[in-house]
């Protein structure tokens, strides 16, 4: 991001000479026979290369020197912008994690709901529409538990929402693609992920890990989900049954709305306390995914 802002300025005033209205001048010159023109086509040139070699250069400040990158840079960008006001005085700006629960070697796992306060009545300004994060945002709250179990620390959904926005991949009809956030989770905090088989999932429960994974609607099943999302596995019972973590989960049965995929199935209460055994994660599962820090080796 170029930090100054005069120069910013001066770009986006150069470009509006350069392209509109020196070649007005041109033009209107060329049309009356004026011979003097020739000096202005001259400048023309020498302004339109200058604009190329900082563009080459990749200059943030000619970057940000466009009408709509300038509007960007000050402030006025309307789209995807998060609410953070609200009328409940327990909603505050860094969410705190429950630690409720913990994996093998009593290890804390970071667990964040969608249907609890303060997530439940945040919401995010999309153009002319404002949406409830908790129905837009489960892959995000299941990656922010994935990330802050592993790197042991508190990332909120909202500082990963965050995140998405400013990087440009949040969609207001569908959200985020985990695949996109992982790359930039990769930069950031220096973490990579691994596609697993069930097999390796379940050893890496074993070892203490936590698995995303991603579940799809099954009509035939106690449902956790309304549509395609994430979950955690963290923990085997005794009996070899998984046990998950829900974004999602809620202390009432809820019907799917007529807008998802799931429409008409209900998904009962408390999910995180149920024991699912292993078909069934095989019938709902379609991905397994674990995380690992830059320079932890891997082991099947």
């Amino acid at each position: 991001m170029c930090q100054n802002d005069g120069i910013i300025i001066s770009l986006l005033i150069l470009k509006i000479i350069a392209i509109i209205v020196l070649p007005a001048i041109i033009i209107y010159f060329s049309i009356r026979k004026f011979e003097n023109y020739k000096r202005i086509v001259f400048v023309e040139i020498v302004l339109l290369l200058l604009l190329i070699t900082v563009s080459i250069l990749s200059n943030d400040c000619a970057v940000n020197s466009s009408v709509f990158k300038i509007k960007d840079y000050f402030g006025f960008k309307e789209e995807h912008e998060i609410i953070k006001e609200s009328n409940d005085v327990s909603v505050v700006e860094e969410i705190q994690s429950t630690d409720r629960y913990k994996v093998k070697g009593n290890q804390k796992v970071f667990y964040f709901n969608n249907n609890t306060l303060p997530l439940s009545d945040k919401k995010i300004g999309c153009g002319s529409k404002d949406l409830y994060f908790k129905n837009i945002g489960s892959n995000i709250t299941a990656i922010s538990m994935l990330l802050s179990t592993e790197l042991k620390t508190n990332v909120d959904p909202i500082k990963l929402l965050n995140l998405s926005l400013e990087n440009e991949i949040f969609d207001c009809d569908t959200g985020v693609d985990v695949d996109d956030l992982f790359a930039i989770l990769k930069q950031k905090y220096n973490v990579n992920t691994i596609d697993i088989s069930k097999e390796e999932a379940i050893n890496n429960i074993n070892t203490g890990k936590i698995v995303l994974a991603e579940v799809t609607n099954d009509p035939s099943l106690n449902n956790v989900t309304c549509e395609d999302s994430y979950i955690i596995l963290y923990k085997l019972n005794k009996e070899g049954n998984f046990m998950i973590l829900n974004p999602n989960d809620r202390d009432y049965d809820y019907i799917c709305p007529e807008n998802s995929d799931g429409y008409g199935n209900i998904i009962e209460a408390n999910t995180n306390d149920r024991a699912w055994t292993a078909s069934n994660i095989t019938s709902l599962v379609t991905r397994y995914i674990i995380m690992e820090r830059w320079g932890v080796i891997w082991k099947k």
